[in-house]
C-alpha cells in the first residue's frame, strides 16, 4: 500500500474518506433554469446555469451547473463528469449528477461508479500538486441531453483560513441562461464586496441575523475577448466579496506562513561558495543570484502547503529543487545572509496592476519574486528565469505593475520598480552581394543582442542547442528569400558579464528577384523586414479593449544591397511618429551599394480602445514604408567578399555600436521587454532548403533593440555629409574629364586643318 510520508496513510484511501453523497445544505436557495433556453449564435452546447452559492460561516460552497449539449463534438468532451479537490483541506458533498432528457432524468451519482485518480495534470509543466480527480463515466449520452452537477466543497485553506474570500468570474464568447452568485455571512462579519462593473450590483437580504448578497442575471451576454490586449486587461465580468481589511491583512499572514529555520549545512555551503568567489556586495548578490536561477531547476511540488506557503530555504539548498515560491524563498535568505535586504512579493503575472482594482484577497497572486536594495537602488529578480546575465542591477524582469511584499510590515501593494540602466537592443545588419544572372547570392547577417534580448537568445541556444538554432535560423531566410543555405557555421559570441551576444553567419540566396515587363531588369522586393512582425494590426472594426504593443522596443534592421550595377542615388529619409511608436527610415547613397535603415521604437506599452483607428492608420504608412523594391540590369555576377563576411566583428568593434537609451514610457512599463522571436514554433519546410529546416520563422530575429534617437540623428548627419563631399568630388571629375576631352577634341581639331 502507498502511504504519503509526511501522514503515514494512503493518499487514495485519505481522499476517498473526503468524498460523500448527501442533501443540498439547508441554507442553499433553489435556483430554477430554463431547460429551452436558445442563442443566438449556435454553439457545440448551452450554459443553462452557472450557480455558486458561498457560506461564509461555515466555509461551504454549493455548486449547481447545468449545461445542454448541442452537437456530437460536445457529447464527446462533456460526457466525462469530473471535479479535482485538494482532500487535504477540503471535503466534497456530492447531491446528483443527472442526465435530463424530454421529461426523463437519471442520476449517476454513486460512490461506487466515481474513479479516483491522482493522475497531476501540471506534470508536463513541472508542477505536483496532490490534487485528486474525481471521475465519473455518464452513460447513453446524446445530443440535447441535458448534465446537471450538483455538488457542495467545504474548505479550510491553511492561509487566512478563518476570512471568507472568493471571486466569482464568467466565460467570454458566450451566452448565458442565467447565472447566480451569492454570499451568505453573520451580519457581523465585515465583508464587502466589488464587481467588474456598475451592473453587477447585488440584491441584499437579511434573514436570521445573517446577510445574503445575490448576484443574478439571465440571457446574459459575454463579449469574446479580443485579441491582442494588454495582459492586465479582465475582459471578463467578476464579482468579488472578501473581508480582509486591507493589504496589509494579506501580508501579515503570509508572511507567518514564511518560516525560517536555522541554516543547514546545505545552505552554510551555498553560502560559502557564493563568499569565496566574490568579494564586493554587487558581486556576491549577482553569483547568488545566477547560481540559484541556473544550478537549481524549476518543480512545483505543493503537497500540504495549500499553494501559498514554501518550502524551507534549508529544504530546498538541499534538494535544488523548488517552485518560485520556493526559489523566491531561498534566494531571499541567501541575500540577507549576505547582508543584502530583501523580502519576497507575490505577483499576478496576468492580472499585474489591475489587482488594485480588487478587494485583498491571497488568492490573486500566483507568481513570486525578490526585492532587495543595493547601492541605495530598490531591484526585483525573478528566481525562476534562466540564463539571464548582467549584474543584479540590471537584470530583466516583466513589468508586474504592483506586488504585495511578503512582510509583517507591509501595509499596502508595491509598485514594481524601474529598471537601472536599461539596454533591451536588438540590431540585425544584413549584407547582400547580389547576383543578376540567375546564380547564387551570397548574404551575411550579424546579429547583436543585449540586455533581455541577450537572455531570450541565451535560453534559445540553451533550449535547442546551437545546431537546432542555426536549422531555425536558416528556415527564416528560406522562408523570407524562396531559396537559402548555410555557407560555413554561425558563429556565436556570448559575453554574458556584460549581457551581450553576437551571431555572425552567412548563406547563399536565390530565386527571391522576380521578372519584369523588360528582359534586361529584375525586380527585388525588400517587404519582409523584423519590423513588419512588430505592427500587429487590429482585426476587428471597433475596439473595446486596449491594443497591447511590445514596449519597451527598440528596433534597428540595416540592409545593405551591393552590386556593381548600382549608381549613386538621392538619399531618402522618412520619419512616422504618433503618440505610441516611432519609425525612422533612411535610404543611403552610393556607388555599388544600396543601404536601408529602419528603426522602430515603441513609446508606450498600449493604445487606448478610442485611439486605435489612428493607430491602425499609422501602421499602414509604416507596413507601406518600410517596403521597397529595387530595380536591378540583368545578367551581373555579384561584388567580391570581403574578409569580414560573415564573421563576428572585433571585440574591439564594440564601441561602434550606438549607445542604448532608457525607455522614454512611463515608469510602469519600464520593464515589459517586447518578445524575441520564439524558436520553439514549427513552420513549413520549404523543399528547396540546403538544410533541413528546423523551425519556423518565428526563430527569426524581431526584437527589442532600444538604440538612441540622437545617435542616429548624428550618424546619418555624418554619414550624409559624406556622402555630398563624395558626390561632389565626383561631379568635379566628370566636369574635369569633359574639359580635358573638349580641349583634346579642339587640339585634334586645329591638327587636322592644320594638316
Amino acid at each position: 500500500m502507498r502511504t504519503d510520508a509526511s501522514t503515514g496513510t494512503d493518499p487514495l484511501l485519505s481522499a476517498r474518506n473526503r468524498v460523500r453523497i448527501g442533501s443540498v445544505p439547508s441554507w442553499a436557495a433553489p435556483c430554477p433554469f430554463h431547460v429551452h433556453f436558445a442563442v443566438k449564435t449556435p454553439s457545440h452546447y448551452t450554459h443553462l446555469l452557472l450557480g455558486r452559492q458561498i457560506h461564509a460561516e461555515t466555509g461551504e460552497v454549493f455548486f449547481h451547473t447545468v449545461m445542454r449539449l448541442e452537437t456530437m463534438q460536445a457529447v464527446q468532451h462533456n460526457s466525462q463528469w469530473q471535479l479535482e479537490f485538494e482532500p487535504r483541506t477540503q471535503l466534497v458533498t456530492l447531491h446528483w449528477i443527472k442526465i435530463r432528457r424530454g421529461d426523463a432524468e437519471r442520476d449517476f451519482a454513486d460512490m461506487e461508479k466515481i474513479r479516483f485518480l491522482q493522475r497531476e495534470a501540471g506534470l508536463e509543466r513541472f508542477m505536483i500538486q496532490g490534487w485528486f480527480t474525481l471521475l465519473l463515466l455518464l452513460e447513453d449520452v446524446r445530443p440535447g441531453d441535458v448534465i446537471e452537477s450538483c455538488y457542495t466543497i467545504q474548505s479550510r485553506p491553511e492561509l487566512l483560513g478563518a476570512y471568507c474570500t472568493h471571486i466569482f468570474t464568467l466565460p467570454t464568447g458566450v451566452s448565458i441562461g442565467k447565472f447566480h452568485f451569492s454570499a451568505r455571512f453573520n451580519q457581523s462579519r465585515p465583508l464587502k464586496w466589488r464587481s467588474s462593473s456598475r451592473d453587477l450590483q447585488p440584491a441584499t437580504k437579511s434573514e436570521n441575523g445573517e446577510t445574503v448578497w445575490t448576484w443574478t442575471g439571465e440571457n446574459y451576454t459575454v463579449p469574446a475577448a479580443e485579441a491582442n490586449a494588454p495582459p492586465e486587461y479582465v475582459s471578463h465580468p467578476w464579482m468579488q466579496v472578501s473581508d480582509c481589511a486591507d493589504w496589509g491583512t494579506v501580508a501579515k499572514e503570509a508572511a507567518r506562513a514564511w518560516k525560517e529555520e536555522e541554516a543547514s549545512p546545505a545552505l552554510r555551503k551555498l553560502l560559502e561558495e557564493i563568499t569565496r568567489a566574490e568579494t564586493d556586495p554587487v558581486g556576491r548578490a549577482t553569483q547568488a543570484i545566477q547560481m540559484i536561477q541556473d544550478e537549481f531547476r524549476y518543480l512545483n511540488v505543493d503537497i500540504g502547503h495549500g499553494g501559498h506557503a514554501p518550502s524551507s530555504p534549508e529544504a530546498v539548498a538541499q534538494r535544488r529543487y523548488g517552485d518560485c515560491k520556493d526559489l523566491s524563498f531561498l534566494l531571499t535568505r541567501v541575500l540577507k545572509e549576505l547582508g543584502i535586504p530583501a523580502r519576497p512579493v507575490l505577483v499576478n503575472n496576468q492580472l499585474r496592476g489591475s489587482v488594485a482594482g480588487m478587494l485583498p484577497m491571497a488568492g490573486l497572486f500566483n507568481h513570486a519574486v525578490v526585492e532587495f536594495q543595493l547601492e541605495g537602488i530598490t531591484c526585483w529578480v525573478d528566481a525562476v528565469l534562466k540564463w539571464q546575465g548582467g549584474d543584479a542591477l540590471n537584470r530583466f524582469i516583466p513589468d508586474y505593475g504592483l506586488g504585495l511584499p511578503v512582510d509583517c510590515a507591509a501595509a499596502a501593494l508595491v509598485k514594481s520598480p524601474a529598471r537601472k540602466g536599461n539596454a533591451d537592443v536588438y540590431e540585425l545588419k544584413e549584407t547582400i552581394l547580389l547576383d543578376s544572372t540567375g546564380a547564387l547570392s551570397p548574404m551575411s547577417a550579424v546579429v547583436r543582442a543585449t540586455g533581455h534580448q541577450a537572455d531570450v537568445v541565451r535560453n534559445q541556444m540553451a533550449d535547442l542547442g546551437k545546431l537546432e538554432m542555426a536549422k531555425a535560423r536558416l528556415q527564416h531566410y528560406v522562408q523570407r528569400f524562396f531559396k537559402a543555405s548555410r555557407i560555413g557555421e554561425m558563429a556565436v559570441r556570448d559575453d554574458r558579464s556584460n549581457n551581450e551576444i553576437l551571431l555572425a553567419e552567412a548563406f547563399e540566396i536565390q530565386g527571391f528577384t522576380g521578372a519584369t515587363d523588360k528582359q534586361e531588369r529584375l525586380v527585388f522586393s525588400l517587404e519582409n523586414n523584423i519590423i513588419v512582425p512588430l505592427l500587429a494590426m487590429p482585426v476587428a472594426a471597433s475596439w473595446r479593449a486596449p491594443f497591447a504593443l511590445p514596449y519597451p522596443c527598440h528596433v534597428l534592421h540595416v540592409l545593405n544591397v551591393q552590386s556593381s550595377t548600382m549608381k549613386s542615388v538621392k538619399s531618402d529619409r522618412n520619419e512616422i511618429e504618433s503618440r505610441f511608436f516611432q519609425f525612422r527610415q533612411t535610404v543611403e547613397e552610393g556607388w555599388g551599394r544600396w543601404t536601408m535603415k529602419l528603426h522602430f521604437s515603441t513609446l508606450a506599452a498600449a493604445v487606448p480602445a478610442n485611439r486605435v483607428a489612428e493607430h491602425m492608420a499609422k501602421v499602414a504608412q509604416v507596413r507601406k514604408a518600410s517596403s521597397r523594391f529595387l530595380l536591378i540590369p540583368a545578367g551581373y555576377k555579384p561584388p567580391s567578399k570581403r574578409k569580414d563576411f560573415g564573421v563576428l566583428p572585433s571585440p574591439a568593434m564594440r564601441g561602434s555600436n550606438p549607445p542604448a537609451i532608457e525607455s522614454q514610457g512611463t515608469e510602469d512599463d519600464a520593464n515589459q521587454a517586447a518578445p524575441a522571436p520564439d524558436a520553439n514554433d514549427a513552420g513549413q519546410a520549404a523543399a528547396n532548403a540546403q538544410e533541413r529546416p528546423g523551425l519556423s520563422s518565428k526563430a527569426s530575429p524581431p526584437a527589442n533593440a532600444p538604440d538612441s534617437a540622437a545617435y542616429f540623428k548624428e550618424r546619418s548627419g555624418r554619414r550624409r555629409k559624406r556622402s555630398r563631399r563624395r558626390q561632389r568630388r565626383r561631379r568635379l571629375i566628370a566636369k574635369l574629364t569633359i574639359v580635358a576631352i573638349l580641349v583634346i577634341g579642339l587640339i585634334l581639331y586645329a591638327l587636322v586643318l592644320k594638316l
